[in-house]
């Protein structure tokens, strides 16, 4: 159209430049300037030195120019800001025909010139057309195809169209990753298809074919060139009797990671699943007012009844004295509150046996999988049967401990007040009279005389000894701190090693364990006058966990490298150590101490009521 209006106008502008007064060429050129100014175009005309003979068309009022202002202009001038148009029109001049597309005025144009001679000398005719609209509309196209495209391009499926006779018209997506055929990328064909899915794949893909707009979605098995069986999903849709596509539009997933994922996560729930079945414990779910959603197996066990038979509420068969209880607890979790223990309480079973049960509860109410409260139940019965038989033997087993030491001290008692009216009253009636002999004239000054009163005297000393540690006085007066005070004291004395008490105890051991601790710790104070060698030894009392710890450390030359932490056999005292210990209800342990030397450490349940003075170990 635009060279067909550029070819009249030029033939016209001629014509009306040989006969300027004629009539026919005024009404030609009436006819020719109707047309143009009824298109969005601007038919010009200029000379060869650029001077504006002609211009006309309805694309004047796009750049705000009347005819009448442009004529006689030269276009160079009115076309200055625009050096690629001023450059086309002095190839114009040439005779170059070629069109440009270009912006000017804030528009862009397409235009055509032709050069033009006659008679009356050479001019460039054409014309510029407004082709600002649909040149955005085909940039937006093409820009929706790139973006097409490149999504296309990234996505994870393989869009195909097969055509009626199974030729393949256009492979797009991650058809090289999905067929594993890089060069090119193939499309996936039924040769390809595991055997056993094959058949049925033709047989959708006919009925398909005879359904105009018709969608079906199968899964198939393909085999990789890699050797590997991968699973892969195609959606097909049928739009053969579309122009555009003439074709079915397959777009084909590979599934097989979820299909994987899907047998694993099957393959643990039917674990889960046989796992809770074969539980002795119970998983139960309930509402938040307490009905019975769900139970495992294993409440059929614990209730004695058929699953289908159980109780509807949580509470009808815990047994009366707990419900309340129990039913405020469940109540704080159904409003709430965080995973809760339900300590040991009591149900009732079908055939009246009460039984004893310990759950812990959860609240998810909120998680649409569960929508209630999760409560882990076990029966306790036999634990706590266990527990209150332990709690008899321990209790048996205090109660000789008692009657032992009770009968140990009272012995011990006895004896030292045997040997303390007895011998030591024998002992120092020898020493008297050895004392008068001694004083006898003939006797004075006699050697074995008074290395028989030495040997008398020293005697008597380690008889008293004796009767304090078989009776220590200020154990029962003062307590433990004082009588291991008084115990190092006289251990100082005798051995010439420095000792150290340091008492942390805020309460005292009641009389069965102070003795105890008494007695394990002068044993120890024994192995360290018999085998320690050291210069220093430090005994270390505190309170806790319900009874009383006690640390004998000593700076001497430690355990030999073979020993163990349990007593070998022949070292009694170990022995006599730990057995005291255990038969109390405590423990005791020997190792190194740090620095060097030998740490005794043992602890004995038992403590009295009243405070007593503490000194912080250091």
């Amino acid at each position: 159209m635009v060279r067909m209006i550029g070819a009249a106008l030029g033939r016209l502008v001629g014509r009306w430049r040989r006969r300027a007064s004629g009539a026919s060429a005024r009404a030609s050129l009436e006819r020719l300037a109707a047309a143009v100014d009824d298109a969005p175009i601007v038919a010009y005309a200029f000379d060869q030195t650029g001077v504006i003979t002609f211009v006309q068309g309805r694309g004047l009022e796009l750049i705000g120019q009347p005819p009448e202002g442009l004529i006689g202009r030269s276009v160079f001038t009115v076309l200055a800001p625009y050096p690629e148009i001023i450059s086309a029109a002095e190839r114009a001049l040439q005779g170059e025909e070629r069109p440009l597309r270009a912006e000017a005025f804030d528009r862009e144009w397409e235009i055509r010139s032709r050069l033009s001679r006659s008679r009356r000398g050479v001019e460039v005719v054409g014309v510029a057309t407004d082709i600002t609209e649909q040149a955005s509309a085909q940039r937006a196209l093409e820009a929706s195809e790139a973006l097409f495209r490149a999504v296309v391009e990234n996505l994870s499926d393989v869009i195909n169209v097969v055509r009626a006779d199974g030729t393949v018209s256009l492979i797009a997506g991650a058809a090289a990753e999905v067929s594993g055929q890089t060069d090119p990328p193939a499309a996936l064909g039924l040769d390809d298809v595991y055997d056993e899915d094959r058949p049925r794949l033709a047989t959708a893909m006919a009925d398909l074919i005879s359904r105009p707009g018709g969608t079906a979605r199968e899964r198939f098995r393909y085999r990789h060139p890699d050797g590997t069986l991968h699973h892969l999903e195609t959606t097909a849709r049928n739009a053969l009797d579309n122009p555009a596509v003439r074709g079915l539009i397959a777009v084909t997933r590979d599934i097989t990671d979820l299909i994987r994922a899907q047998e694993e996560l099957r393959t643990s729930e039917e674990r889960f699943r046989a796992l809770v079945q074969q539980s002795t414990d119970v998983i139960s779910v309930f509402g938040a007012d307490g009905t019975r959603l769900y139970s495992s197996p294993g409440a059929s066990r614990l209730y004695g009844l058929p699953l289908e038979e159980l109780p509807s509420s949580a509470m009808e068969s815990v047994c009366e004295e707990d419900r309340d209880r129990v039913m405020a607890i469940f109540r704080k979790i159904a409003e709430g509150s965080r995973v809760t223990s339900i300590t040991p309480y009591r149900i009732r079973r079908a055939n009246g046996e009460v039984r004893d049960v310990e759950s812990t509860a959860r609240s998810a109410i909120d998680d649409p999988a569960v929508r209630g409260i999760i409560v882990n139940s076990r029966d306790v019965t036999e634990r706590a049967r266990a527990e209150a038989e332990l709690r008899r033997i321990d209790d048996q087993r205090r109660d000789l401990l008692s009657h032992l030491v009770k009968a140990q001290e009272e012995e011990r008692h006895r004896i030292a007040a045997d040997l303390h009216d007895d011998v030591v009253q024998q002992l120092t009636a020898i020493n008297l009279r050895l004392e008068v002999l001694k004083s006898r004239a003939d006797l004075n000054g006699n050697e074995n005389v008074g290395a028989l009163q030495q040997l008398v005297t020293e005697s008597t000393r380690r008889m008293r000894d004796l009767l304090y540690e078989l009776h220590p006085p200020p154990l029962e007066q003062h307590g433990l701190a004082a009588a291991l005070r008084a115990q190092l004291e006289q251990f100082a004395a005798t051995t010439g090693i420095a000792v150290d008490l340091r008492s942390a105890m805020s309460v005292e051991p009641d009389t069965n364990a102070r003795t105890v601790l008494f007695r394990i710790a002068q044993e120890a104070l024994q192995n360290v006058r018999k085998h320690a060698e050291a210069g220093r030894v430090v005994i270390e009392l505190r309170t806790g966990s319900g009874g009383t710890q006690v640390r004998v450390r000593d700076d001497g030359r430690g355990l030999p490298p073979t020993f163990t932490s349990t007593p070998p056999s022949g070292h009694l005292g170990l022995a006599f150590m730990e057995e005291r210990a255990r038969l109390a209800g405590g423990w005791w342990r020997i190792g190194m101490a740090p620095g060097g030397g030998t740490l005794v450490e043992f602890w004995v349940p038992g403590v009295e009521d009243h405070p007593t003075a503490t000194q912080p170990i250091r």
